[in-house]
């Protein structure tokens, strides 16, 4: 189907909507004038009323349709002074594809690249028209490829209806693709895409959120910057991913075409060109995209700032950020599991040494499963193992006699300062027999380990977080739905879910874990020794506005339908701010 067929065919399906609607209302009328003619005043009473709800429905969907506004989503210009190569690049794709280039050339956070127009008129009316790129793609293609990425993304630029069309202007799109580089390096394109894409997931999980969740995070210009250093680094396994097959499997109701299928297109369309005597694309340009944008740090630096909400955290670069991620991690894991330590042995704290003598006494597992109740046998020792590994790194570090190295090429190591690797693993093996625990403490030892000295010093546990007085499900605190599980030492406040259900049973999770394991991101603590005053603004359902020591407020509004974790929840936050402080820390009247 041609371009032309293609629009007319949108036309006439947008068009017919509302003539179906608007034919339905007429018949709807004239059923009821007929009826009230022939008598039947109650039929026509009926179809009025349906005539109305049509009708009615009708206007809105329209209403809806005129007024559409685009949603503005954070992005950063690229004008032509910052980025000229670009700009003819496109410039030159969209008189292949015989289309109106774009007004406006944006770069996004997706791996992905895409253009959008502002319509009038149904979308019978062009506007405005912006092409968008992902700052992932020009880090992982070459100019090549992104010209083929772009090419495809001008080529099935257009009105569309129906998943057919979609299907039918993906193909046509992707022969442009051909027609711009040649069927090699279109096809590699849109398997290089997809090799990105999971390189990206890969980077965020495996580095930005191993700080973040500490409350570290990457400068603006290393939240993107990191990305290319990790690829370099990643060649033998991004290698590894190029040469998994897309899958062929394809649903009817898929709007585009699987890999699969492009890819074999491709490869027949190059074919067929060549066939023809077709001119065959200009010589290659494997030079890295970002050679097109020459300012791209610094407008990756802005886009950062517009779409990463770093709030509060610490902004460190590549090499001191992922140090400083892992020592955090491995406090924040080892303090959860010295309390369990503590309440194992009946002591008021817990530390290596301490959990070394549980295990050499063989009540290894109850560490384990006072940790995950759910551990099966097979189970135990492997987590018995990293959580002894865990803590025997915290206790590297805290003696001073090894340090983080960070690595874009695998995990970070810790290293001895002659650069030497621990194998902490090896010895976390060890130390999780019973019968080879003393091995592990003189292999602590060599390495400059004091277990004694460190129990005199750091070990001991936080004191316990506070006792559980009751709880308040899908709770709106500041706007923003919560579950609240209330302690006698202020609110603990936890995220919802989209789904309210099973709100009761979240509520009694966290009863059960709070107390004993602490406080972990995402979870926030309201402390009852911060509150200055508490405003009750209503009782049932209860609304209360605290008022922190700096001035700054949180209002905690219970939902009529929200579970609670006992009966008398919402009295028990009315009450927050003189409810049973630990000693020492007083509660201002």
């Amino acid at each position: 189907m041609s371009t032309t067929l293609r629009a007319l065919a949108s036309l006439l399906l947008i068009v017919g909507f509302y003539v179906l609607a608007l034919g339905a209302v007429a018949g709807l009328t004239y059923g009821a004038i007929w009826s009230f003619a022939t008598g039947v005043e109650g039929r026509g009473i009926g179809l009025i009323v349906l005539a109305l709800i049509v009708a009615g429905a009708f206007v809105v969907a329209l209403r809806r349709a005129v007024r559409a506004k685009r949603r503005d989503v954070a992005r950063v210009s690229l004008d032509r002074t910052e980025a000229p190569e670009l700009w003819s690049t496109v410039e030159d794709l969209a008189r292949l594809a015989d289309t109106r280039p774009p007004d406006e050339i944006l770069l996004g956070p997706e791996v992905n690249a895409g253009v959008a127009e502002d319509t009038r008129l149904l979308g019978l009316v062009g506007g405005r028209r912006r092409m968008v790129i992902g700052v992932p793609l020009l880090h992982g293609l070459t100019v090549d490829q992104l010209r083929a990425a772009l090419a495809h993304e001008l080529g099935h630029y257009s009105l569309l209806s129906t998943a057919a069309i979609f299907k039918r202007q993906e193909i046509e799109a992707d022969r442009l693709s051909v027609r711009a580089v040649g069927a090699e390096t279109a096809a590699a394109t849109l398997r290089e895409i997809g090799v990105i894409d999971s390189a990206w997931a890969s980077y965020l999980t495996g580095y930005v959120n191993l700080a973040w969740e500490n409350e570290y995070a990457p400068t603006a210009e290393g939240f993107f910057g990191g990305f290319p250093e990790f690829l370099a680094a990643r060649g033998a396994e991004l290698a590894e991913r190029r040469a998994v097959e897309p899958s062929g499997e394809e649903s009817r109701w898929d709007s585009h075409p699987r890999p699969a299928e492009r890819i074999a297109m491709i490869t027949r369309s190059g074919a067929s060109s060549a066939d023809d005597g077709a001119a065959p694309p200009a010589s290659p340009d494997r030079r890295p995209a970002v050679a097109l944008v020459p300012g791209l740090e610094s407008a990756a630096a802005r886009l950062a700032e517009l779409v990463v909400d770093f709030g509060s955290r610490t902004r460190l670069a590549w090499p001191e950020l992922i140090p400083a991620g892992c020592v955090a991690h491995d406090e924040q894991a080892t303090g959860v599991f010295f309390r369990v330590v503590g309440r194992v042995t009946g002591r008021d704290h817990g530390d290596l040494d301490a959990a070394l003598d549980v295990v050499a006494a063989g009540r290894g597992a109850e560490l384990v499963l006072e940790l995950t109740p759910q551990a099966g046998p097979a189970e135990v020792r492997e987590l018995l193992t990293d959580a002894l590994r865990l803590a025997i790194n915290r206790a590297l570090v805290t003696a001073g006699a090894a340090t983080w190295r960070h690595s874009w090429s695998g995990a970070a190591v810790l290293i001895a300062p002659d650069g030497s690797e621990f194998d902490v693993a090896k010895v976390a093996a060890l130390a999780a027999d019973a019968d080879r625990v003393g091995e592990a403490r003189a292999r602590l030892a060599e390495w400059g380990i004091d277990l004694a000295a460190m129990r005199q010093g750091g070990g001991r546990t936080p004191d316990p977080i506070g006792e559980v007085v009751g709880g308040l499900a899908n709770a709106m605190v500041d706007g923003v739905r919560q579950d609240v599980l209330i302690l006698d030492t202020g609110l603990v406040l936890a995220p919802c879910p989209r789904e309210t259900e099973g709100g009761r049973s979240r509520l009694e999770q966290l009863a059960a874990v709070v107390p004993v394991l602490g406080l972990r991101p995402p979870l926030r603590f309201l402390a009852t020794p911060d509150i200055a005053s508490a405003q009750v603004l209503d009782v049932s359902p209860a609304r209360v506005k605290f008022t922190r020591r700096d001035g700054t407020t949180t209002l905690v509004e219970e939902s009529p339908r929200g579970a609670t974790l006992t009966d008398e929840a919402p009295a028990e936050l009315l009450t927050v701010p003189t409810s049973r402080p630990r000693p020492g820390h007083g509660v201002d009247e």
